[in-house]
Formats: C-alpha cells, structure tokens, sequence
C-alpha cells in the first residue's frame, strides 16, 4: 500500500492538483485522497479506475507493477 501512497501524490502534484481538486474530479472527499496519500485508505476499483484516467496512469503504475 506504501507504493500506491507514494504514487498517488507524486501523480496528484505532477499535474499541479491539490487534494480538493483531485477528489472533486474523481467524485470522492477530499479526506479520502489524504488517507489513501498517507497510506491509511485503499481505495475501491472504481475510484483507483478513476484516479488513473485523471491523473493520466495505469492502474499498474500505481500498483508498482510498472
């Protein structure tokens, strides 16, 4: 879970969003993406789905699998 914390930061700050906007363009609250950031959430598959068409990744990438 550590390596899909890190990511999603390193891909939420690469294009320049902070938490309140990622999670209003993926439909979550903004307290979601800071659990999943400080890797104390996981996320569901369609919200992991969503959050790898916004910030423009696989799911793989963020899994550690790439």
């Amino acid at each position: 879970m550590k390596i899909f914390a890190e990511r999603l930061k390193e891909a939420r700050l690469g294009q320049g969003l902070t938490q309140k906007q990622l999670a209003e363009r993926v439909g979550i609250a903004r307290q979601a993406i800071y659990r999943q950031e400080e890797g104390k959430q996981i996320p569901a598959v369609t919200t992991l789905v969503a959050l790898a068409q916004e910030l423009n990744r696989s799911m793989d990438w963020f899994c550690g699998l790439e």
